[in-house]
């Protein structure tokens, strides 16, 4: 019994860094694009409506300027998200979907986003 609770921990682990390995985000002129092994989104620039970045920390979401430096956060990964809905929060739903992409922070795909999308859309 231990070893088969062993192995199936193992193959779950492994399945994890699996899905983590053929999960793709992609941005580029046109628009952002999430692929994997499940699921394929892509949204225009056109269509995003609503980005910005994110912490989630004792159970709690707190959107932060994509430019803070706040000293405690340096084990708490930001999240960058991106949505065609106007009133968007990652507070509701943090979800993959057809209508919002979450990722783990990047200052280079934070700023192909903010060359792409319009002060407004950070700002909500």
């Amino acid at each position: 019994m231990l070893a088969f609770t062993g192995l199936l921990c193992l193959l779950l682990i492994t399945g994890r860094w699996l899905l983590r390995k053929l999960t793709v985000i992609s941005l580029d002129s046109q628009g952002i694009s999430y692929a994997s092994p499940f699921k394929k989104v892509r949204l225009s620039w056109a269509e995003v409506q609503t980005a910005g970045v994110y912490y989630i920390r004792n159970g709690e979401v707190c959107r932060i300027p994509p430019d803070a430096t706040i000293p405690d956060l340096h084990h708490v990964p930001r999240k960058i998200f991106v949505s065609t809905n106007t009133d968007y929060s990652p507070c509701h739903d943090r979800r993959i979907s057809d209508t919002c992409i979450h990722f783990r922070w990047s200052y280079d795909a934070w700023r192909v986003i903010s060359a792409h999308t319009g002060k407004q859309a950070h700002a909500a």
